[in-house]
C-alpha cells in the first residue's frame, strides 16, 4: 500500500498531526529535563531522559542541541510508525454522503 501526503493527511490517524504533536511533546520535555539539570545539579534526579538521547556531560548545550534534534527524529519516526500500522488496522470511515436539497 503506497503513501502519498494526501493520504498522510487523512485516515482515523492524521500522521503529519500526530508527528508535529510527538514533536512539540519530546522537546519539551527534554528540554524541562535539561533545565531542571541545570537549574537544579545537585538534586537527586536522574536525568536518564538527557542520557537517552545525548552522550554530553548533563546540562551542557551540545546535550541540549544533540537531544532537541534526537528527540525530533524519534518522535517522526514513531509517528511514521504508529500511524501507518493504525491506519492499516483501522476500519476506514465511512464516507459522509450530503443530503440532497
Amino acid at each position: 500500500m503506497g503513501y502519498t501526503v494526501t493520504s498522510l493527511k487523512s485516515g482515523p490517524v492524521h500522521i503529519l498531526a500526530l508527528g508535529w504533536a510527538l514533536t512539540a511533546t519530546f522537546v519539551l520535555l527534554y528540554v524541562l529535563c535539561w533545565l531542571a539539570a541545570v537549574l537544579f545539579p545537585n538534586a537527586a534526579l536522574t536525568h536518564a531522559w538527557l542520557g537517552l538521547y545525548s552522550t554530553a556531560p548533563v546540562g551542557s548545550v551540545r546535550g541540549l542541541v544533540e537531544g532537541i534534534i534526537w528527540n525530533m527524529v524519534f518522535a517522526w519516526i514513531s509517528a511514521i510508525t504508529f500511524g501507518m500500522t493504525y491506519n492499516s488496522l483501522a476500519p476506514s470511515p465511512e464516507p459522509v454522503q450530503r443530503k440532497a436539497r
